[in-house]
């Protein structure tokens, strides 16, 4: 499945309104989007979970799992997904894989844009056997920060995926230490991170499937059947974003209104103080004769 976002035509008044804040120059058109699809989305009773992050750290191997499907969503060595793609996770929610991105193509990629403004709850993918965050990861989440405003950190959480290519239990901890601390100081914010390893959840199903007891014990171990119902759950708590979706632009839109009413205030000051001083120019220059006039007029009188 592709893209299959709504598409139904906005009222006259509303497209109007997108047309009036398009011709304010501070206004971009990423706000624009954010802005029309959350108004398209009302009344769509379905919520969205989006993948994020670069290219191979296992963001579509990772949706497969949460659908114990290997193959529903492709996955190679090399960069398969170039366009959205769309899988139901229940009969309400959707998961979309994205292409992976780096931090340069954020302005440009239409796809994975146009997901992360639909998205409901984004699972920003990292290969915890890699260590932190690398900068391009770290643009990638600054830029989800910027759509998803004061929601970012209920709505974005970070999914450590690869646990098993790690040493052991305490490099993961240590892993994730560090990326708490890169986001505190490079984002000034928290995010909840989960472990997992997609490869012991396909281990263990083939396992049980064999018959071996062990099994769930492997798939338990993965962090993926924890991860599932806690997204589950979260969906359930936060539910769609709505008109939500656009308090970030709301508020660049405020900033912006008061930036020119400062600049209109700063205007008027200055007008008025021309005029005082223009006032006072014209005081000095006429009332400085009459003054001196009459005075010698007095001496007369």
């Amino acid at each position: 499945m592709t893209t299959p976002f709504p598409t139904r035509p906005l009222p006259q008044q509303l497209r109007a309104l997108l047309s009036s804040l398009s011709k304010i120059p501070k206004v971009s058109q990423r706000d624009l989007d954010v802005l029309q699809q959350a108004l398209l989305r009302q009344g769509d009773g379905h919520l969205y979970i989006a993948n994020a992050g670069p290219m191979n750290p296992g963001k579509s191997t990772f949706f497969n799992a949460l659908l114990n499907a290997p193959e529903r969503f492709r996955t190679a060595d090399v960069r398969q997904t170039t366009v959205n793609q769309l899988e139901p996770l229940t009969d309400s929610i959707i998961l979309i894989d994205t292409p992976g991105c780096s931090s340069a193509q954020l302005a440009d990629d239409e796809e994975a844009g146009a997901a992360f403004r639909m998205a409901d709850l984004i699972t920003f993918v990292h290969n915890i056997s890699t260590g932190g965050l690398i900068r391009a990861e770290m643009d990638i989440l600054a830029y989800l920060q910027s759509l998803f405003g004061d929601d970012f950190p209920n709505r974005v959480l970070i999914v450590c995926n690869r646990t098993d290519e790690t040493a052991d239990e305490e490099e993961i901890q240590r892993n994730c230490s560090e990326i708490t601390a890169q986001l505190h100081e490079w984002l000034h914010t928290s995010l909840p991170l989960h472990p997992v390893s997609s490869t012991y959840f396909f281990e263990g199903m083939a396992m049980l499937d064999a018959g071996n007891p062990d099994a769930k014990v492997l798939i338990q171990e993965s962090g993926i059947p924890q991860l599932r119902t806690h997204l589950l759950d979260l969906a359930r708590k936060l539910g769609p974003r709505g008109l939500s979706a656009i308090q970030p632009i709301l508020q660049r839109l405020s900033r912006i209104r008061q930036e020119q009413q400062l600049c209109v205030d700063n205007a008027q000051k200055d007008y008025h103080d021309a005029k005082a001083a223009i006032l006072n120019d014209w005081k000095s220059r006429v009332n400085g004769p009459i003054l001196d006039a009459w005075t010698e007029c007095r001496k007369y009188c």
